[in-house]
């Protein structure tokens, strides 16, 4: 590469001199200023140290993204960043730059040693094949094409990702509804069975309060029962008990709160997924054992 071209090393201004305020000259120092298509220039420096030519290749010598290369601007460049300025009457620049792309996981293999990052040596010592100006035209021209399908892949790989997180997200919205397998005709519809839980709910919490009123009436003098799982509660009872019964068995106080209320469905909701606890109805009321 040394025979066809040249490099720039750069060298990084005080960081007094430098801003973001587009005060002076445009900065690089690194490929967190690459977007994949053009450099993001957001620092400027007004006492530039390296300036880099337009026609040139950025390469990252330091830092966590050395080997990183991105086509080079014309701007000052710091420490991390070399430049790498081909002789166009023997090597074209895109051919440069495919070419030290195709070669840098040998550069960076040469480069490992005591001092990590690559010297200027290990890039204008590399070894690669230089055809003639015509020939380097059509392999550019080849590669491009090439690159193309491939970009076109992956963006194709990106949307039938995003469609396939859609259809996953649309099988759990189905599958909450009950529309993913045949529905038995004597099952109670979703819509009743939420207007009952939501009808139950109700009633056991007016319950619930106004024995919480009774309680408050009452000498708190008793110390506090602990709050047990309701397949432990299940357990201690030994025999089905009714919601409410159970409530209390569990532990859940007279007085209890909503949170205390959610948090007691919840654990009979766990315990039912769970198969630990089966569930019946018997004169409007709902019946709980253990299940075995």
């Amino acid at each position: 590469m040394g025979d066809v071209g040249d490099l720039i090393c750069g060298q990084s201004p005080s960081t007094i001199d430098v801003n973001k305020n587009g005060i002076g000259s445009p900065y690089v120092t690194g490929p967190e200023q690459w977007d994949g298509k053009k450099v993001y220039l957001n620092k400027w420096t007004t006492a530039p140290k390296r300036f880099a030519p337009k026609e040139s290749i950025f390469i990252t010598v330091k830092g966590s993204g050395v080997g990183t290369l991105f086509p080079g601007v014309k701007a000052a460049i710091g420490r991390d960043i070399y430049a790498y300025i081909p002789d166009e009457r023997y090597i074209l620049n895109e051919y440069a730059f495919f070419a030290l792309k195709s070669e840098i996981g040998n550069i960076l293999l040469n480069a490992k040693g005591l001092i990590p990052g690559l010297r200027k040596a290990h890039i204008l010592d590399a070894i690669i094949y230089l055809p003639d100006i015509k020939e380097q035209a059509k392999i550019i021209a080849n590669a491009k094409a090439e690159l193309a399908i491939i970009g076109s892949v992956e963006a194709s790989i990106k949307n039938n990702n995003l469609k396939l997180e859609a259809l996953n997200k649309s099988i759990l919205t189905k599958a909450f509804r009950g529309e993913l397998v045949p529905q038995d005709q004597n099952d109670e519809p979703a819509s009743e069975l939420l207007k009952r839980i939501k009808i139950e709910r109700t009633q056991l919490e007016k319950l619930l309060k106004t024995k919480k009123k009774v309680a408050r009436k009452k000498s708190s003098g008793k110390s506090k029962k602990m709050i047990i799982p309701v397949i432990d509660a299940l357990k201690q009872s030994e025999k089905p008990l009714s919601a409410q019964q159970l409530l209390s068995a569990a532990g859940y106080p007279d007085s209890a709160d909503t949170d205390q209320i959610e948090q007691f469905f919840l654990d009979v909701r766990q315990a039912i997924n769970d198969m630990y606890v089966e569930k019946w109805r018997e004169d409007d009321q709902d019946y709980f054992r253990l299940v075995g």
